[in-house]
C-alpha cells in the first residue's frame, strides 16, 4: 500500500472521523462462499455501541501492511482499497495441500496485535501439526486415561526414520488436511519406500496406530455451543461417497475434552475428531481443529448464529478495553486466562520437583527466580 494511503486512513474531517468511531470493522478471512457474510451481521452492533461493518477477503486477496510505530494493519480487499480492521474472524486456514501458505500475512496480525477469534496465538500454533499435538500432550499427562491422545512419533526428517514402533502404523506428512499426505504403512519394508519419499520431499513426518474403526467421530465447540458426530465410512481415511454421518448426544466427558482443549489452547470455536475402535471398543482422539473448521449442513444457519454471537462478544470486550486504554491488559476471554494459569500451575509443579530432588542430594535450593513463572503467565 503506498504511504498517501496510509495517511488517508488515520487522518479524516470531522464528520468523517465521527462516522468512522462509531463503527468497527470486522474482517472474515477464507470460508466457504455460500455463506453470506453481510448478511450474518447485518444490523449487528457490539456492546460499546459500535456498528459492524463486514470486509470479507480470502487469503490470496488480502494485501496488508502492519505498522509498529501505531500499532494497526492496514489492509486491502477486492471491495475496499484501504482500511483498518478491528476484529478479525479467520475461517480458512492459512496453508493448503497445493503449497499455499499465507503465514505471512497471519503474522502480520500479530504484529499489530489485532483481537480475533480463535485468538492468534492459538492460531499461530495450529499452523504445525507437532505444536498442537505438544499442547495436547499436555492434557494426557494431565489428566491420564480421562483423555485417550493416540500415541505418536516424530521424525524431524528421513534420515532418522530408521525404526518404527509397530504395523500397521499412519504415517502423516508435515501439517496438510482432509486426509491429504496421510499413508497406510503395513510393514518396515513399507516404510523404508516411504523414506525415501520424505527425503524428496523434506518435511518432518508423524507416525501413529493404525486403528481399525467402526466409526469416527467429530466433537464441535462454538461458544458456550456444542454438537457431536459420528460418521461411517467405506474408507479407512473416512472420505468418499460412502460415509454417511448422524447427530449423537454429548456426553458430559465429551464436552469435558473439549473444554480443556479449548482453555488449554485458548480456542472458542474448535473440532476434535478421533476414533472408535471396533477392536477394542476404546475411543481415539486423532487431532483438533482450529476456527477454519467445517460446519455440517443441516446445522449451517445455526452455527452461523452461534459465531455471530461468540464474535460480538469479543468484538465488544476488545473494544471496551481500547475506549479504555487497557489494550494491553490480559485477556478478557476465560479460555485464554485458563490457558495462563494452566501453564503457571505446569511450571509450579516442576519446579517444587526440582526443589524435592535437591533437597534429596543435599545440595542447598538454589531460589528459583519469580520472572520464570511470570513469563508464562505474560
Amino acid at each position: 500500500l503506498e504511504p498517501e494511503r496510509r495517511t488517508g486512513s488515520f487522518l479524516m474531517d470531522g464528520e468523517a472521523q465521527a462516522q468512522a468511531q462509531a463503527t468497527a470493522t470486522l474482517l472474515v478471512v477464507g470460508g466457504s462462499k455460500k455463506v453470506d457474510w453481510d448478511n450474518v451481521f447485518r444490523g449487528a452492533s457490539t456492546s460499546t455501541g459500535h456498528a459492524v461493518h463486514v470486509e470479507v477477503a480470502a487469503w490470496d486477496e488480502l494485501s496488508l501492511v502492519s505498522y509498529g510505530d501505531c500499532g494497526r494493519v492496514v489492509a486491502a480487499t477486492p471491495r475496499n482499497t484501504s482500511f483498518t480492521p478491528d476484529f478479525l474472524l479467520i475461517r480458512s486456514a492459512c496453508r493448503g495441500i497445493y503449497g499455499q501458505d499465507y503465514r505471512n500475512l497471519l503474522y502480520a496480525f500479530a504484529y499489530a496485535n489485532v483481537p480475533s477469534v480463535n485468538s492468534l496465538e492459538s492460531l499461530l500454533v495450529c499452523q504445525e501439526k507437532p505444536l498442537i499435538y505438544s499442547r495436547l500432550l499436555r492434557l494426557k499427562y494431565k489428566l491420564g486415561a480421562d483423555f485417550p491422545l493416540i500415541d505418536q512419533t516424530y521424525y524431524p526428517n528421513w534420515k532418522t526414520m530408521t525404526f518404527a514402533q509397530q504395523f500397521p502404523l499412519v504415517a502423516k506428512l508435515g501439517t496438510v488436511h482432509a486426509g491429504f499426505g496421510k499413508m497406510k504403512i503395513n510393514d518396515e519394508k513399507e516404510f523404508d519406500d516411504l523414506s525415501s519419499l520424505v527425503a524428496c520431499q523434506g518435511n518432518y513426518l508423524t507416525t501413529e496406530p493404525f486403528i481399525k474403526w467402526d466409526y469416527d467421530f467429530r466433537l464441535q465447540k462454538i461458544g458456550s455451543h456444542y454438537r457431536s458426530f459420528q460418521r461411517t465410512s467405506d474408507n479407512w481415511k473416512g472420505r468418499g461417497m460412502g460415509s454417511r454421518d448422524r447427530d449423537v448426544e454429548l456426553t458430559e466427558k465429551h464436552k469435558m475434552w473439549l473444554e480443556e482443549v479449548s482453555a488449554t489452547l485458548g480456542m472458542d470455536i474448535l473440532s476434535i475428531d478421533g476414533v472408535h475402535s471396533e477392536t477394542d471398543g476404546k475411543e481415539y482422539i486423532l487431532e483438533i481443529n482450529d476456527s477454519a473448521i467445517g460446519l455440517v449442513e443441516r446445522h449451517l444457519e445455526n452455527d452461523l448464529e452461534n459465531i455471530r454471537e461468540l464474535v460480538l462478544l469479543h468484538m465488544s470486550q476488545a473494544l471496551e478495553k481500547k475506549n479504555h486504554g487497557t489494550t494491553d491488559a490480559l485477556p478478557s476471554d476465560v479460555a485464554t486466562l485458563q490457558q495462563r494459569l494452566a501453564a503457571a500451575e505446569e511450571q509450579v509443579t516442576l519446579l517444587r520437583v526440582q526443589l524435592a530432588n535437591t533437597q534429596k542430594a543435599n545440595v542447598p535450593p538454589v531460589p528459583a527466580k519469580s520472572a520464570g513463572l511470570f513469563s508464562f503467565l505474560w
